[in-house]
């Protein structure tokens, strides 16, 4: 929750560290943030993400999901960069339909922020969206082997909850990718140039769901 209901120790400690992160960013770096009307904004952070996708081992959601979101979410999507010497060094993707906000993406650059000062864009966020009536604070989804991330989350008070899907046809029961050839693209992957792993995503993600 953003601004009502019980607050952990563990939220709160979460809480005290975001807005002490926010502090010290205001000091040495610039936070800005536009609706998603502004293509330039969605281009500087298509950039981090390539980058932070490729240090996760995965190509990235190609520019013309970014910009079909903006298109059919209008008003709704946010795009906040932090800039650093008039750079973008890391960057946030954020939808606020009514009185929730979902956190949709988060990137930076491994390089320019390996202090991780990236992270003082979620509270600007949950500070501007508090502002314009937030009530609810949504991290979406997250795959059940990625138990650190999870945990994450639930630092900051989310609550777990499952969702079932069905499909019509039915995957297959191969449909998984084996360990070996998921543990063979993460070290591959990485090592690629980012141009041609946005290349790589723009022909894989049209054939994926």
């Amino acid at each position: 929750m953003i601004c009502s209901g019980k607050k952990t120790q563990r939220s709160q400690r979460k809480e005290l560290i975001l807005r002490s992160l926010g502090s010290l960013a205001a000091e040495y770096f610039t936070p800005v943030f536009c609706l998603a009307s502004f293509y330039g904004f969605i281009r500087a952070y298509f950039r981090l993400h390539a980058m932070t996708r490729s240090t996760q081992g995965v190509p990235p959601q190609p520019y013309a999901w970014f910009q079909n979101l903006a298109r059919c979410l209008g008003e709704m999507l946010e795009v906040h960069l932090l800039l650093q010497d008039d750079a973008p060094i890391a960057g946030l993707v954020a939808i606020h339909f009514r009185e929730q906000l979902m956190v949709k993406y988060t990137a930076a650059d491994p390089v320019r922020d390996r202090q991780g000062m990236g992270k003082s864009l979620l509270w600007k966020t949950i500070v501007r969206a508090k502002e314009r009536g937030a009530t609810t604070l949504d991290w979406g989804r997250c795959e059940p082997e990625h138990r650190g991330l999870a945990q994450f989350k639930e630092r900051f008070g989310a609550v777990r909850s499952d969702l079932v899907y069905l499909r019509n046809p039915p995957a297959p029961a191969h449909g998984h990718r084996s360990s070996w050839a998921t543990r063979a693209a993460k070290s591959v992957v990485p090592r690629m140039p980012v141009s041609v792993l946005m290349a790589a995503g723009r022909v894989a993600y049209r054939h994926v769901g």
